[in-house]
């Protein structure tokens, strides 16, 4: 019924709004559609192996695995083959043999491939190494055997293990399968939350986990003998747990983190690759406790040592008694002639940028978790995670375009609002506001830690419609109204209980906050009866199966939300009709209204996360797992 009046809704209305399915016309944080930087511009590698002499990576984002003809002995060196692409030049995504979307992992028995060919929820095996461009694999191991977005892959030529994230699983073969069939055990650790990374030597067994239960955080379950059974106990778990019990192995990776990749080495080391540092045990750990030999890298951005900067799916390969890293944020591969002994060594080189320290991701514009703001001239782009602002001084008007202004900021901004002219952003325990355009000046206006009798944390979202300013503390389920910009000592003149909000949106009408409930979702209260006592919200969009939306736009007299995992923006001409509970007026990323899976493309969206609209043109970022900020505009 609601797809039928979508459509009558699409057919009646006019051309100046958005259709349905219409592609995006520009790109920022990359290098276009379909486009990559080349055969040696990375975008996030991830998973790192050796195959029968030839180095082996998954380019995750850029939906490609790359194999060169041999070890790599300069950074120079291109690969020489790519899968699912081409040519090096393309990283559309696809479903068939002889593409990818988003492939996380490799792995080796010495002869097979197998690639976790994540979003398209599979294991993609070739039974030789592959030989030239886009070569299908010879055979897929696919969601109706169990595999279900795949981390991480483990063989030992006789036994093949995978992680799957959803369902919080481990699957294992006990022999190789040679076609599409289920595990013969399927590991159901009570204490699984997604468990990624998996490494053994055959008789002991390591699993990362970015959720584990055990803490509900990060951390690595260990086994000493490999596990035989669905349910047999891991023997210990490491955590960097912010309670402190249990530390992290020689006291050096940062507070809460899991194993991103590991490889046991056959004189008994373990090296195993945390955020920032690489750890290399002596031996097998035997407790919790057990500290590096070796710890290489630091701890913290800012410190002295080389900067590992790994993050999700980084991987480890030792041929040759050389090590090969790959870090995903670091945007490289770092090549060690020898496993290190001493912190002091530095990477004789790095594969994918022009040494062994920069980041091409911050040098070609690349930003994570882009938060676009725009008055229609300028666009603002900030970021949690860069902890960035970056500004363009009038609307961009090419792919790849970068930045004019780009600040560094003291703080992870995780929402942003339009001040008039101006620009606030706000995140953790710190507001900052500027009254006119930033373009390289300082704010005016700094709030830390407190305003008037509230006490500011975990701020998550930010609004200001000219009357009210707005701000939104998650763990606290609070969102508080000042009457313009408040003074530091300034009461709210009203406080709203919201459960978990998020970012917010704000036309002077309505206030519309991003809530957590489970499966996420919008609220909308009429600002005329904020003051009133009797704010009554509004849940926008009544069967739409949003999953975990991450922000919300009033603007032009519209509304949008970013259906972040259902990787669709839902536009609503005017915000009136979303308020009183009618459909949305059109669809991006999507051919109709039904969720979609995350692809990179022109008429397609990886998790959107937010929006800025300027009554023309409509900037998209999306979040974690894609650096785009893709722009649609009106017909």
């Amino acid at each position: 019924m609601l797809l039928a009046v979508l459509d009558i809704c699409l057919a009646g209305q006019s051309p100046a709004f958005f259709v349905t399915g219409q592609p995006a016309d520009l790109m920022l944080s990359g290098y276009g559609f379909n486009r990559t930087g080349g055969a040696l511009r990375f975008n996030h590698p991830g998973g790192i192996a050796v195959v029968s002499g030839q180095l082996v990576l998954a380019d995750r984002n850029n939906n490609r695995v790359l194999i060169w003809s041999g070890l790599p002995s300069t950074g120079d060196e291109p690969p020489a083959i790519v899968l699912g692409q081409g040519s090096f030049d393309t990283n559309a995504p696809g479903t068939r043999l002889d593409e990818l979307n988003w492939p996380t992992a490799v792995a080796t028995d010495g002869a097979r491939l197998y690639v976790a060919d994540t979003y398209n929820d599979r294991i993609l095996v070739w039974r030789s190494v592959p030989t030239f461009h886009k070569q299908p694999a010879d055979f897929a191991i696919t969601r109706a055997s169990g595999v279900v977005w795949p981390w991480g892959i483990w063989t030992d030529g006789r036994r093949l293990m995978t992680s799957t994230t959803v369902g919080g699983r481990v699957l294992l073969w006990h022999r190789i399968p040679d076609d599409d069939r289920p595990p013969d055990v399927t590991m159901r650790a009570p204490a699984f939350g997604t468990p990624r990374t998996i490494e053994s030597d055959g008789t002991r067994l390591l699993v990362s986990d970015h959720n584990a239960r055990t803490t509900n955080g990060p951390g690595t379950f260990f086994w000493r003998t490999f596990p035989v059974g669905e349910t047999q106990p891991h023997d210990f778990f490491m955590s960097t747990a912010p309670d402190g019990r249990a530390q992290p192995p020689g006291g050096s990776p940062s507070v809460g983190e899991h194993i991103h990749d590991a490889e046991l080495l056959a004189d008994g080391r373990l090296l195993a690759l945390f955020n920032r540092t690489l750890c290399v045990w002596s031996r097998f750990p035997e407790s919790t406790g057990d500290a590096c030999a070796v710890t290489i890298g630091s701890s913290r951005p800012g410190e002295t040592g080389i900067d590992i900067d790994a993050g999700d799916n980084s991987g480890l390969a030792v041929a040759n008694g050389r090590l090969f890293v790959s870090v995903n944020n670091g945007n490289r591969v770092l090549v060690w002639n020898r496993v290190p002994t001493d912190a002091s060594t530095p990477p004789a080189f790095a594969i994918g940028s022009p040494d062994v320290r920069t980041n091409t991701l911050v040098t070609d514009g690349i930003i994570t978790n882009g938060i676009p703001q725009t008055d229609g001239e300028r666009l603002y782009v900030s970021s949690d995670y860069d902890r960035t602002l970056h500004v363009w001084r009038s609307r961009p008007v090419a792919d790849r375009q970068q930045a004019d202004v780009v600040y560094q900021l003291p703080f992870g901004p995780w929402a942003s609002t339009r001040v008039g002219a101006g620009l606030a952003l706000a995140g953790q325990s710190t507001v900052m506001v500027w009254r006119s355009p930033p373009d390289g000046q300082p704010a005016d206006l700094r709030y830390e830690r407190a305003i008037g009798p509230v006490a500011l944390d975990d701020l998550r979202g930010v609004a200001f419609d000219g009357t009210y300013f707005y701000l939104a503390s998650q763990s606290r389920g609070r969102v508080w109204a000042w009457r313009g910009l408040p003074s530091a000592d300034a009461a709210p003149a009203a406080e709203l209980v919201v459960d978990l909000p998020g970012r917010m949106s704000s036309d002077g009408r309505y206030l519309a906050a991003v809530v957590g409930s489970p499966g996420g979702g919008v609220r909308m209260f009429d600002v005329a009866r904020i003051t009133s006592g009797d704010p009554a919200p509004v849940s926008v969009g009544q069967g739409l199966r949003m999953n975990l939306p991450q922000g919300v736009t009033l603007a032009g007299g519209g509304l949008f939300i970013p259906d972040t995992n259902g990787n669709r923006v839902l536009a609503w001409r005017d915000a009136f009709d979303a308020y009183h509970g009618r459909p949305p007026d059109a669809v991006l990323g999507a051919p109709d209204l039904n969720p979609q899976p995350p692809r990179i493309g022109q008429s397609t969206l990886f998790w959107p996360g937010t929006v800025a609209y300027d009554g023309q043109h409509l900037w998209v970022g999306e979040f974690k797992f894609s650096n785009r900020i893709v722009r649609f505009v009106r017909p």
